[in-house]
């Protein structure tokens, strides 16, 4: 599969969908909220296109309330695939019937999957953060990165980082009753790499944040923070750590600059938005929906 099958190029409107949508085309979607905005249904839909898959994808807004009723749908109208956003990774883990080891361990999904009659859970967030990085010419092998979030996204990007090579991983978030959850998280994934130094700190304390950030080589916002229609929030209340040696990296796609990644850059920091980090995730999962491969 080429490069250009998951580029923003091929964010389109297409003519069709697939050759016939008929009693035989197999079904995907996407299930979270908001979906309004995604660019999933184009990207897979012009994908499928391209490859003469008989698909269609679609996306549905689902609250995490509603998700026992929405995994009973899939198994019922036969849906072949899925991916899943906030709010719904975390929540869907009791309703499916096999993890891969990332998702296991990152206690979040991304990716569903229909294999024989059960249902597999799987997490591409994590690799598609790191593939998006190459493709941006940063790699995080020997970096100190400081990284906030801790969904789970976030925990998927934190595993992909110490898997990476990095040196040092300085993880903030909120202090509320998920903080001890979070620090196990870390302890679990220290013994992937032990040679990285990994800390968790609270996000209220915005000076140690600076002064984390000012020591990096690599800051990472790996919540919504930032994600339309809040455009103008940001994980930093203040700009004066940034430097020129700093890369930015941003998960949030919409919008495609958010405040963080603005002001970063007029810095003169490097800045990666989110959006390749969907288009690599999503080259994952089109893997597994189709067993082909990007590369």
């Amino acid at each position: 599969m080429k490069e250009d099958h998951f580029s923003p190029k091929s964010f389109k409107q297409t003519d069709r969908l697939c050759t016939e949508i008929d009693g035989k085309t197999a079904l995907y979607c996407l299930i979270g909220s908001p979906v309004g905005h995604s660019a999933s249904p184009q990207m897979y839909n012009e994908a499928f296109r391209r490859w003469g898959i008989h698909a269609v994808y679609l996306a549905f807004d689902i609250q995490e309330d509603q998700i026992a009723e929405a995994i009973s749908a899939v198994r019922l109208l036969g849906i072949q695939g899925m991916n899943v956003t906030m709010p719904c990774k975390t929540k869907i883990l009791p309703y499916l019937d096999d993890l891969s080891m990332e998702a296991r361990l990152c206690g979040a999904v991304n990716t569903v999957v229909k294999e024989g009659k059960g249902l597999k859970g799987y997490m591409t967030d994590g690799v598609g953060f790191a593939k998006n990085l190459l493709a941006h010419g940063c790699s995080i092998r020997d970096k100190k990165v400081t990284l906030c979030g801790s969904g789970g996204a976030g925990r998927a990007i934190q595993m992909q980082i110490v898997k990476e090579g990095a040196r040092a991983l300085s993880i903030f978030k909120r202090k509320n009753h998920t903080f001890a959850a979070q620090e196990k998280f870390a302890a679990q994934i220290h013994s992937l790499a032990s040679s990285c130094r990994i800390q968790v700190f609270d996000l209220a304390d915005q000076e140690l944040f600076q002064k984390e950030v000012k020591d990096s080589d690599l800051l990472v916002n790996a919540t919504n923070v930032g994600m339309a229609p809040k455009v103008e929030e940001s994980i930093l209340l203040e700009d004066a750590c940034f430097h020129k040696d700093l890369t930015v990296a941003d998960i949030v796609y919409h919008p495609d600059e958010t405040r963080l990644l603005r002001k970063a850059r007029e810095e003169g920091c490097k800045v990666i938005g989110g959006r390749g980090m969907l288009l690599k995730q999503g080259e994952e999962a089109f893997r597994l929906f189709t067993g082909l491969s990007v590369t």
